[in-house]
């Protein structure tokens, strides 16, 4: 997941089109993860009960409707950043989220963090303050790059209450429902942008198919995979511990 920034920021840069390259890179990351696409009209022809299947089944698609909100917002706004910014003060600023989750866990949740978990963060924000500045002026990407970093921190928290909902369907289900809803969110932002904004496709799509190799790793690497990986964990460690080891 960490690799991702310098590939996007490299992807931006060919095409200036933000909204067009999360378009395809979770298009494809949706196809991957199409058939372990939760079904609610799945016969059970293992013995195990239609009606509850097709319950969990349902339940899935809206946890991945909910998840897919805070991930369009996350990776919408880094690719924004990206286009004032560079890819290692996006990618560290980004890390903030670590603050966000304890704060967020305790402002929405009412929950307590622990002295080891807040002292944690600390530690963190500091390198990520050092690694950050490199002697010019915040700009206006850096910005983008914090609210990224908010709703990241939104999804982390979410990703934990979902992953743990026994209702659900497994992680693999999980982040299939939620790559295809994202899919539909940044297509429906690329139609919107080319229609309202009057952008050409052809000269952005030729950009995609020279820079396959990168936008394939992006798709299937980076977000199919790296997204399974992370919803597979976060059934296990807590929000703020996720945050700490992102």
């Amino acid at each position: 997941w960490g690799s991702q920034h310098a590939v996007i920021k490299g992807l931006v840069d060919a095409t200036g089109s933000p909204d067009v390259v999360n378009a395809a890179r979770f298009s494809l990351a949706a196809l991957l993860a199409l058939p372990w696409a939760p079904s609610p009209w799945a016969s059970a022809d293992d013995g195990t009960d239609a009606d509850a299947d097709a319950d969990a089944a349902v339940a899935t698609w809206a946890a991945g409707a909910d998840l897919s909100l805070w991930m369009f917002a996350g990776y919408a706004l880094q690719a924004i950043g990206l286009q004032f910014t560079t890819a290692s003060r996006s990618a560290f600023l980004l890390y903030l989220n670590v603050k966000f989750v304890p704060v967020l866990a305790f402002l929405l949740y009412g929950r307590l963090v622990g002295a080891r978990t807040w002292a944690s963060a600390a530690v963190a924000v500091a390198g990520t303050c050092l690694l950050t500045y490199d002697g010019q002026p915040p700009n206006a990407g850096d910005a983008w790059s914090l609210a990224a970093a908010a709703a990241s921190a939104v999804f982390i928290l979410r990703l934990e209450a979902a992953g743990r909902n026994e209702r659900l369907l497994g992680p693999a289900a999980l982040n299939a429902a939620t790559l295809t809803c994202t899919a539909a969110l940044c297509g429906a932002w690329a139609a919107a942008e080319v229609t309202l904004g009057g952008g050409a496709l052809d000269g952005v799509a030729e950009t995609l198919r020279e820079q396959a190799v990168p936008l394939l790793y992006l798709s299937l690497v980076t977000t199919a995979f790296a997204n399974w990986l992370q919803a597979y964990g976060q059934q296990r460690v807590s929000a703020p511990d996720a945050a700490i080891i992102y």
